[in-house]
């Protein structure tokens, strides 16, 4: 039974992407599940039937859903607080594994970001797992959450085809909680040395770390907000060094948040899944047999005001691997522009280039990728180019690709972009299963060309700065509030193009925020010139952005001219886009013939016989929009077709 394709973007962005239809198994754990058992903290389990192993499966995917239920009235902390949620699976042998773990958001109400009937899809790649995700199995969510408000739904997508690598072995090596610095109980005398031997067809065998640090101690607030080092040890062999400590936080795309969400973390973010650390040990192919360790710095803590040590949340696990399955094969995992993603609601909308992540599945390095590209429509012709550079194997690269001019000047909501990559080191690629991908995106706003743009440079003005950029890359126009609470105001005059405007804060707590009372409030704020009307900006959040934002916006001119048959004089339109009044005019000649203008759904709202070198027609009570202005010349009987928006 033929069933949708999912990739790895699609479970990202929901309903989102899509790709060539496939053959998918879907596989329901929880169901939109309220985390609102007595007490809240603990196992929620369930019992799932997976797959029999008799398919095999190129990629296989989890999604763990968050949302919100409304808690009763009066109800303290709802969604109010940063609580880590793991997803186990234990098998009938015994194994407990960890599949995937995230922190929950400070999502109470009131949160611009968060609102009520908010969801938001965290993906985890459990491919490696497929010999445990088998047949009857119990799969567990563990709520460390001393407070109700949200809700989860998993299920599993299993994605038939041939993996990059066989999984030949697995075994967990280390999973708990384990006190850091507490005096007496060293933390390298629980996470101890594990023996380990490569099993038969083993090529190369990593081992996979998920590690966050929690609990804050009177010395150096440990381990949630000290940055330490672990060191992976092989027959007593340093490794590597690892820092555990996520330094990003402020850029989390779940923004702005209630609670301190702008604080780099041991290895976690609020309202951002943990990401698994990966570390690949020598040596370990068939046969060879190892002691596998994880040291820690040393430190003593000095227990907090609750007379607690801080502690690490560890799951280490080791896996072994196969050859590479296929010599040559790339893959688009994701489209990161154009997208409606939530990952990406940084950058919002996109008019300029597009980037695609691709990953290369194959044991040779990808050198050159031809793509074709554009905006999916039908008679659209695509966009194509020839990428060079390289991508190691099991790596990603996000590659920009030239401006499209259909995505470009895309209008409204619900467009779709898509990507195919036709061919890899100038061959064919050697699985096309993976190589298309569509996502929705919106469009980028139309803006009109005179600008004003205010910055109010808060108590620290070195950290406030915004930088306007055009479809070339080029810097257009940049401000840094140089001076405490100072208004900058700059009026730009801009051609017609796709534009970047970048907010930055270096502090990463934005212009404005509650926790940091001391550097004031600041704002920022784009108008029109003329009328002082606000453009708009969909990720400002009244300057509670952290590190900052990206608005993209596109000034029209010409939209585009469909020469039908390509002999007649050229047919013009001004202002374009136009406001209470549009002025045609047939450049080169006089308006002689037959003149329609629709919207694009086909509805005709104005048609007539016109003469004379120019017309001029109300648009007044046309909506805001696209239209088409069709124009056949008497005289010869040729066509022509012009796009053009009205802007109210």
């Amino acid at each position: 039974m033929k069933k949708l394709f999912y990739t790895l973007s699609l479970l990202l962005a929901g309903s989102a992407a899509f790709a060539a239809p496939g053959d998918t198994t879907k596989v329901q754990a929880f169901a939109t599940m309220p985390l609102a058992k007595a007490g809240f903290y603990g196992a929620y389990d369930t019992t799932v039937q997976f797959p029999t192993g008799a398919t095999r499966y190129r990629n296989i995917y989890m999604t763990l859903q968050l949302g919100k239920y409304a808690c009763p009235p009066g109800t303290q902390y709802c969604a109010a607080w940063d609580y880590t949620l793991q997803c186990l699976l234990l098998t009938p042998g015994g194994d407990t594994v960890e599949l995937g773990r995230l922190i929950t958001p400070y999502a109470q109400n009131g949160n611009p970001s968060t609102p009520s009937g908010w969801k938001y899809n965290y993906i985890f790649d459990v491919t490696d797992y497929y010999t445990l995700l088998q047949n009857n199995a119990t799969v567990r969510l563990y709520y460390y959450g001393y407070s109700g408000g949200f809700t989860a739904d998993v299920k599993f997508d299993f994605i038939e085809g041939t993996p990059a690598r066989n999984v030949t072995g697995l075994k967990t090596l280390w999973r708990g909680d384990y006190w850091y610095g507490k005096a007496g109980s060293p933390i390298d005398s629980f996470v101890k040395a594990q023996p380990y031997t490569a099993p038969a067809g083993t090529v190369s065998s990593d081992l996979k770390m998920t590690i966050t640090g929690h609990g804050m101690d009177a010395n150096q607030n440990c381990a949630e907000f000290c940055p330490k080092n672990y060191y992976v040890k092989s027959n007593g062999t340093l490794v590597k060094t690892q820092l555990i400590w996520r330094d990003n936080c402020g850029e989390n795309p779940v923004f702005p948040q209630g609670g301190t969400w702008i604080y780099d973390r041991a290895n976690w973010c609020p309202g951002d899944q943990v990401g698994v650390l990966s570390h690949t040990l020598p040596g370990m192919s068939a046969g060879a047999s190892r002691s596998v360790d994880v040291d820690f710095d040393p430190y003593t803590s000095a227990p907090g005001g609750n007379g607690l040590n801080g502690d690490y949340m560890i799951t280490g696990t080791m896996i072994s691997y196969g050859a590479f399955n296929k010599q040559t094969d790339a893959g688009i995992v994701d489209v990161v522009a154009p997208n409606r993603d939530k990952r990406f609601s940084r950058s919002n909308v996109a008019c300029g280039k597009p980037t695609i992540r691709v990953q290369n599945n194959g044991a040779n390095p990808i050198t050159a990728l031809k793509v074709k590209y554009g905006l999916d429509s039908a008679g659209y012709t695509y966009s194509q180019y020839t990428w060079t550079g390289t991508i190691a194997p099991l790596q990603t690269a996000d590659i920009e690709l030239p401006i499209d001019n259909g995505v470009r000047s895309a209008f409204g909501n619900d467009k779709v972009f898509y990507a195919q990559i036709v061919e890899v080191n100038n061959a064919a690629d050697a699985d096309p299963t993976n190589d298309t991908l569509k996502v929705f995106f919106d469009a980028a706003p139309r803006w009109v060309p005179d600008l004003a743009i205010r910055l109010k440079s808060n108590n620290k003005p070195g950290e406030n700065k915004w930088e306007l950029y055009n479809d070339a890359g080029t810097l257009v126009a940049s401000r840094v509030g140089t001076a405490a609470n100072t208004n900058y105001m700059d009026t730009l005059s801009l051609p017609a193009g796709c534009y970047r405007l970048r907010v930055y804060d270096n502090g990463c707590d934005g212009l404005r925020w509650w926790a940091n009372s001391a550097q004031g409030i600041g704002e920022f704020a784009v108008t029109n010139a003329n009328n002082r009307q606000s453009m708009g900006l969909a990720n400002y959040f009244g300057g509670d952005f952290g590190c900052g934002f990206e608005q993209q916006f596109l000034i029209p001119g010409v939209l585009s001219i469909d020469d039908i048959s390509g002999n007649t004089p050229e047919l013009g339109c001004f202002p374009n886009p136009a406001g209470s009044q549009l002025t045609v005019v047939l450049r080169g000649a006089s308006l002689q013939g037959q003149m329609e203008i629709t919207d694009l759904t086909g509805k005709v709202l104005f048609s007539e016989n016109v003469s004379g070198n120019e017309r001029q027609i109300n648009t007044r009570t046309w909506p805001s929009g696209l239209y088409l202005v069709k124009y056949t010349h008497q005289p010869t009987g040729e066509k022509k077709v012009m796009k053009v928006e009205v802007m109210h």
